[in-house]
């Protein structure tokens, strides 16, 4: 059996295996960092308000505040001499300065600080919410995930917040900071780290937004980009497939927010969300397979997803170089796909002929058993 197709023995992951090519801080350095620091009142109410949590949520999960309080800290653990420089420059805490290690200022700003904890509820690094340091690689998120009980759906979101919404109501939750950062260079550490906790079923549950209307804050004038959410949750699903992962895709209903513009688990949480409109929606997730014969999307959106989502299937052919494929030179272009070739012409040279169109994306995905009945 191939070694990316293998199926791993269920392990108990470690803090060091977890995290084999992430910087090494110790924990303790981090929790000496969130012992010394607390969450201010106005960061105490506002996540119940705009995210939904309770207070309960909020001291599991260690939220802290950034700002001058976290300056005053992180001066006395660089003072303190119990850790390295190189150490204190690879927790992310701190940066070079001109003379010596200093705060690093992403963590000195009004901002709410988010701890990632391990399954022994060591921290194993802090995040600035939707600023980590420079240079640092991002992490899965995964609040409380060893404590929570074994269940069929386990749910990856969008955000830390999103995670720890769907966690205070009791689904064993993951996020990444954003929709594509676990879909290329770092797929494999999202591969390695759901087969570590024996994890065979996953729910691909991102935000969703309304990208295509003009009259809307999140209107993107580029038509191929208006969809990117919603092609990389269909690529990690699709490609989670290939490591013996089932993996579906829900998607959160845009009429859960009364301005019809974004839709997300913490922003629902708030707005009072029950356990079974979240479980509804979970429960709805489609194989990669079905996702174009949603009726949600919109025939802009069916185009433009069959040529990403065709361009990438195209692609994993043409990587096997004796494939057919890859041989006869077909590419994905807006027309649908495509055959290119080239010709040696008398005093030009090689050059490349026009393109033809061999089939509509739609009618080629078809093809290969997606269901794009619209």
């Amino acid at each position: 059996m191939d070694a990316s197709t293998a199926t791993a023995e269920p392990t108990t992951p470690t803090p060091t295996a977890e995290n084999a090519a992430l910087p090494d801080t110790p924990p303790a350095l981090l929790n000496t960092l969130l012992d010394a620091i607390g969450l201010d009142d106005s960061d105490r109410r506002a996540l119940p308000s705009r995210r939904g949590l309770t207070d309960e949520s909020i001291d599991a999960l260690k939220f802290r505040s950034g700002g001058d309080p976290v300056r005053q800290a992180l001066l006395g653990i660089r003072d303190g001499g119990s850790w390295s420089a190189a150490q204190l420059l690879g927790s992310g805490l701190f940066v070079r300065g001109d003379e010596a290690v200093a705060p690093n200022p992403i963590y000195l700003k009004q901002n709410i600080l988010i701890p990632y904890l391990d399954e022994r509820d060591d921290c194993i690094a802090v995040r600035p919410h939707k600023n980590g340091p420079k240079g640092h690689p991002v992490r899965i998120y995964a609040p409380g995930f060893a404590s929570m009980p074994m269940s069929r759906d386990v749910v990856m979101v969008e955000g830390e917040f999103g995670a720890a919404a769907l966690r205070q109501v009791g689904f064993r939750a993951i996020s990444v900071p954003g929709v594509s950062s676990f879909a290329g260079k770092n797929f494999p550490r999202l591969v390695a780290w759901l087969r570590a906790r024996d994890v065979r079923e996953l729910v691909v549950l991102f935000d969703r937004e309304d990208k295509a209307d003009p009259d809307k804050s999140g209107y993107k004038g580029d038509t191929l980009s208006r969809y990117d959410t919603e092609y990389w949750a269909w690529r990690v699903a699709h490609d989670l497939a290939h490591h013996d992962i089932d993996a579906r895709i829900a998607t959160f209903p845009l009429e859960w927010d009364p301005n019809a513009v974004k839709a997300d688990a913490d922003s629902a949480l708030a707005a009072g969300t029950s356990w079974e409109q979240f479980l509804g929606v979970v429960r709805a997730g489609v194989t990669p397979s079905e996702y174009l014969r949603l009726r949600h999307h919109t025939d802009e959106a069916r185009r433009v997803l069959s040529l990403k989502m065709a361009n990438h299937l195209l692609l994993d052919k043409r990587r096997v170089v004796d494939d057919e494929t890859y041989e006869r030179g077909y590419r994905i272009r807006a027309a649908g796909v495509c055959r290119e070739d080239f010709e040696e012409r008398p005093k030009v040279g090689i050059r490349r002929k026009t393109p033809v169109r061999v089939s509509h994306a739609p009618i080629w995905l078809s093809g290969h058993g997606f269901d794009v009945e619209t």
